[in-house]
């Protein structure tokens, strides 16, 4: 798998072990130096933020969304993100200030739709169960108009996310 990195936006998109390398304090493997994330055997100076972000976080994030992971390592002035990618995992770096605005993005919120006429449908637990899991209403026992009401309402549904937060207090 190819490496990739951007000297414009300090973004580097590699395989896991070359990531796991690079933040693990590995020698950087000849392959970054090859992509121009790695000059004169020291990380390029648009990546070094990322790496001081994780090496100096107060904060780290675990980040979930159906059954891909994540992490973002959060300092005073800069935060670093790990996220997968075509294969891959993209490392970047961002000022603090916008990490809700970044966690928003990764993990795709927006307002739901509305759906109008807006109708209650009387189904039973099981069968809603049932249709929430497989994202289908086959089965769920509902007439016509219902069955359909209740499709769109499965068809807007969105993947499920999760952020954990995880720091040290200061003994201060």
């Amino acid at each position: 798998m190819s490496i990739e990195f951007s000297e414009a936006s300090g973004t580097l998109l590699a395989p896991e072990a070359v990531i796991e390398g690079l933040l693990g304090g590995d020698d950087p493997a000849p392959t970054l130096a090859a992509a121009g994330a790695i000059v004169d055997g020291a990380p390029h100076p648009r990546l070094e933020p990322a790496l001081l972000a994780v090496e100096h976080a107060r904060c780290r994030l675990r980040l979930e969304r159906g059954a891909r992971t994540g992490a973002v390592w959060a300092s005073p002035a800069v935060s670093a993100i790990l996220v997968p990618q075509e294969g891959r995992l993209r490392l970047s770096s961002f000022p603090t200030l916008f990490l809700p605005d970044a966690l928003a993005r990764v993990n795709g919120l927006e307002p739901r739709p509305r759906i109008e006429p807006a109708r209650a449908i009387s189904i039973a637990p099981g069968d809603l169960a049932t249709a929430i899991a497989t994202r289908s209403v086959a089965g769920s026992g509902l007439d016509p108009d219902d069955r359909e009401l209740l499709q769109e309402t499965l068809d807007a549904l969105r993947e499920h996310w999760r952020v954990e937060a995880r720091w040290t207090p200061s003994a201060e």
